[in-house]
């Protein structure tokens, strides 16, 4: 009767082993990544989609079409998910702007050093430069992170951390991870 017992619960156990492991997704398509396209490579039809580390909130990110600003070239990126907005951004010497409240502000500045301190309208950003992000497709080294913090609130309310040809591989926030599970870049 005993190993009658065993048998089932062995059976039992080896199927939701198998079962867990098909529950994990952890895609790892075969991709290049052109480092030369800076931290950040803008060009229509390119898309970032994460996952998110503590729940099933899913986030992407889409350059859907550019657009003129008084004679200026914009990229407008669209997220789609739970919280969906579109940003109109311009890159120029390895900086970020994005076009908000009628003005060009400074989003992304990859030229600061290591802990350099930045504004962004009431945002105190920190840059962070140097470091490892683990993501859903792999492992990246020489990142750089962007953490924007409104001091009278918590801390480091949300980040960016960038790869170099690749784009945001992860955006922690005090109220959820995003970690890039896939995404498709072109030159």
């Amino acid at each position: 009767m005993n190993y009658k017992y065993f048998r089932l619960t062995f059976t039992f156990l080896f199927a939701v082993l198998i079962g867990c492991e098909n529950i994990i997704d952890h895609p790892t398509p075969p991709y290049q990544i052109d480092e030369s396209l800076g931290y950040f490579p803008i060009n229509i039809e390119n898309n970032w989609h994460y996952k998110s580390e503590h729940n099933s909130f899913n986030h992407s990110v889409i350059v859907e079409t550019k657009t003129i600003i008084n004679g200026t070239e914009y990229f407008i990126l669209s997220t789609l998910g739970e919280h969906s907005y579109p940003d109109t951004i311009l890159i120029e010497d390895n900086i970020v702007w994005k076009f908000t409240n009628n003005e060009e502000v400074v989003w992304f500045n990859f030229n600061l050093e290591n802990n350099s301190v930045y504004q962004y309208n009431s945002y105190n950003v920190r840059v962070e430069t140097g470091i490892r992000e683990e993501t859903y497709i792999g492992e990246f080294t020489n990142c750089i992170a962007f953490y924007f913090d409104i001091p009278e609130i918590a801390d480091e309310e949300i980040g960016y951390v960038f790869a170099k040809g690749l784009g945001v591989v992860r955006i922690p926030g005090a109220w959820n991870n995003l970690k890039l599970s896939s995404f498709n870049v072109n030159k």
